[in-house]
């Protein structure tokens, strides 16, 4: 099994093979040189199992960009902190 690399694409942006560069990656999307943000999709990328994102650059590479969260995680932090902050009211009774 080939290992992936993932590539900071902050120091080093990634010219895809549609001509677009890619300087970051936010919340699941792309974010691009214009500081538009794509899904990785539009620009024929995928995103990984474990949530990285890849695309094919210039070259017709593979590169594999990080990533950087999406809402979901942003919503189960708040959830957890409001369930555990419920649970300390209720074990001291001032509910």
């Amino acid at each position: 099994m080939k290992k992936l690399t993932i590539r900071d694409v902050a120091e080093d942006p990634v010219e895809t093979n549609t001509g677009a560069s890619i300087v970051s990656t936010q919340g699941g999307n792309i974010v691009l040189s214009d500081g538009s943000m794509v899904a990785p999709e539009v620009l024929g990328g995928t995103v990984n199992e474990d949530q990285t994102i890849s695309v094919t650059d210039k070259d017709g590479n593979l590169k594999t960009l990080p990533n950087t969260g999406t809402a979901e995680s942003i919503l189960s932090t708040i959830g957890g902190m409001l369930l555990t902050a419920v649970g300390y009211f209720y074990k001291k009774k001032l509910f």
